[in-house]
């Protein structure tokens, strides 16, 4: 089955299938590569996209469809929770105690749920899409011949120096945070995309 590299805020996404694509709602004016296409071109301009009309609020209805399901699983289960409430004090029983400690610990925050809110107040919103990325691919390292598919669509957009150093230092920052927060997998992830940059701007010129 044929699959397309999608752009998602200047970061290459994917590979996804036609019906994945259309299915996440991403615009018609969303850049798309694979292949076969040759180069990155507009949804709207690929003829194999052009009979099928992207709803590019999917995702909302998305939403709002799980928002409204679990509002009624809610009343569900607290009509389910009402209890007779009977006189037992003859029976009463005297309850362990629950450390306060114990509880807190129930809603201590995961490193990665740290690493990805300080990504995120940090500016680096990309990154923070990658990291959650890599996370569900179970931080699969890339390829080299990966890094050099995503130097040559740089190429193409005509990246310029000053902008590939910004994404370095960007990049770099996410690995510290991650490392900081104990992913190593994560920083090591990162890695990638430093590396890809440092290599984009030895072979500019080129």
């Amino acid at each position: 089955m044929e699959k397309f590299y999608i752009m998602v805020d200047n970061q290459q996404d994917g590979p996804y299938t036609k019906e994945e694509i259309i299915n996440k709602g991403f615009s018609n004016s969303s850049y798309v590569y694979n292949k076969t296409l040759g180069g990155w071109k507009k949804i709207s301009e690929i003829s194999n996209f052009s009979s099928v009309n992207i709803d590019v609020n999917t995702k909302e209805k998305k939403s709002e469809e799980f928002v409204k399901l679990h509002e009624n699983q809610n009343k569900k289960s607290s009509n389910e929770s009402i209890i007779e409430i009977k006189d037992n004090s003859n029976d009463f029983k005297v309850l362990p105690k629950i450390k306060p400690k114990s509880i807190f610990n129930l809603f201590k925050a995961s490193n990665f749920s740290k690493a990805y809110s300080e990504l995120k107040n940090n500016n680096l919103i990309p990154q923070a899409k990658l990291l959650k990325q890599a996370r569900r691919n179970g931080y699969q390292l890339n390829s080299i011949n990966q890094r050099d598919i995503e130097i040559s669509m740089l190429k193409s957009q005509n990246i310029s120096i000053l902008a590939a150093m910004n994404s370095i230092g960007r990049f770099k920052n996410a690995k510290d945070i991650c490392i900081k927060n104990d992913l190593e997998k994560a920083a090591t992830f990162f890695d990638f995309y430093i590396d890809l940059y440092v290599h984009y701007i030895k072979s500019y010129n080129n």
